[in-house]
């Protein structure tokens, strides 16, 4: 299965690499690598994930990483990530944007299919 990153999901996962990045470069890397890994498994089984609860679509589900919520989309096909965020600290600021992110990203899709990254790893989104 495909997974693609939304430019949201980008910049969460820059802000989170920065924050950690400030105390340890290396821990910030490992995390990162860590929140990889755990969307590649999201896209091995995808609706294992939840479904978020303030969205209560079937398709928009997350896991969670520690504190971390991976967000993401799923159609059978593709996984798109939407946003990772640290649920304590943002859970009131998701409320009623996951939904819109999504439209945006498969609109984004639809005018350019290459803008997904065909692994957690290997960017070739603009």
């Amino acid at each position: 299965m495909a997974v693609g990153w939304s430019q949201r999901a980008r910049a969460d996962l820059a802000a989170i690499f920065a924050h950690i990045a400030a105390d340890d470069r290396g821990t910030a890397e490992r995390w990162i690598g860590r929140i990889l890994e755990y969307t590649d498994l999201a896209a091995e089984a995808p609706l294992l994930g939840r479904i978020v609860p303030e969205v209560g679509q079937g398709d928009i589900r997350e896991t969670y990483l520690r504190r971390y919520r991976i967000v993401y989309r799923t159609d059978g096909q593709d996984l798109w990530v939407l946003t990772v965020f640290e649920g304590s600290r943002q859970l009131r600021l998701i409320h009623g944007r996951v939904a819109q992110a999504s439209e945006c990203f498969e609109r984004a899709l639809e005018m350019n299919p290459i803008a997904r990254w065909p692994t957690a790893r290997s960017c070739v989104c603009a």
